[in-house]
């Protein structure tokens, strides 16, 4: 059977919102393992490309243990570099390591203006280091619901996607959802969404515990297939990426949603 709305078919046009309760949005691709970019030689060139728009740079050392499950042998250590590099507000921030690009924000404004900076690293690595495959291509989005918005959530969240907070009220202290999404851009959508109790947090790597209790919606959309790292594929990938979570975000919201985040 044909998917339906949202997962097919044209989205909907994009509403700026002056509060969006956006607290992060990442966007990352993995391509085979590169060598160089491990060496702060390898790595000038990049870095004097972007430098401008990220001029704090940092290395950071990753350790991990590889098992020979072969041989039976004892893990043995091993270190990653991943280097960072951040805007001036530190609003902004780049990781690259041997295997993939990252780009991550905090303070995300337009879709246009996510998608450029996201082309512009692309094109530093393809110029600088020409991975030529990608192994992974991936965009996520999270939105939190907190402070005073919680209490009106019934009004802000289509009631379809509250569950056992519709049905328990104030009772619920945490629910979490999560599923996973066909798209007609043959990608998949790993979407979660629910209720979590103060200091809480269900991926510490880029959700922050809030102090009180908040409703977070996560939506994540990737592809596994191998493709050409080449800006030209890359750039209207992410775009369509970007759409189609958009079209699922609408799905979930109200028109009171918009209203109360300050719709223009």
């Amino acid at each position: 059977m044909p998917l339906r709305e949202p997962f097919a078919g044209e989205p909907p046009a994009e509403v700026p919102l002056a509060r969006a309760p956006l607290v992060r949005v990442l966007a990352q691709i993995r391509f085979p393992t590169i060598a160089a970019i491990g060496e702060p030689s390898g790595i000038v060139p990049f870095q004097e490309q972007i430098r401008v728009s990220y001029p704090i740079g940092d290395q950071e050392s990753i350790q991990h243990f590889a098992f020979n499950l072969a041989t039976a042998e004892s893990a043995k250590p091993q270190s990653d570099v991943i280097w960072r590099f951040e805007s001036v507000d530190r609003a902004w921030r780049v990781s690259l390591s041997r295997n993939f690009l990252a780009l991550e924000t905090k303070r995300y404004t337009s879709r246009k203006d996510f998608i450029e900076r996201m082309t512009a690293l692309i094109d530093a690595v393809e110029r600088n280091f020409n991975p030529q495959v990608t192994l992974r291509v991936g965009l996520r989005y999270i939105d939190r619901i907190e402070d005073e918005a919680i209490q009106h959530l019934h009004d802000l969240i289509k009631s379809d996607f509250l569950g056992a907070q519709r049905s328990f009220g104030d009772a619920v202290r945490h629910v979490w959802t999560d599923a996973q999404l066909n798209t007609e851009e043959g990608a998949l959508i790993t979407a979660r969404w629910g209720s979590l109790p103060p200091n809480a947090t269900t991926d510490p790597n880029v959700l922050e515990p809030a102090k009180d209790k908040s409703w977070v919606l996560d939506l994540d959309m990737f592809t596994t297939e191998q493709g050409e790292f080449k800006v030209a594929k890359l750039a209207p990938q992410l775009e369509a990426f970007a759409k189609r979570i958009y079209a699922v975000f609408r799905y979930m919201v109200t028109d009171k949603f918009l209203e109360y985040y300050g719709s223009r």
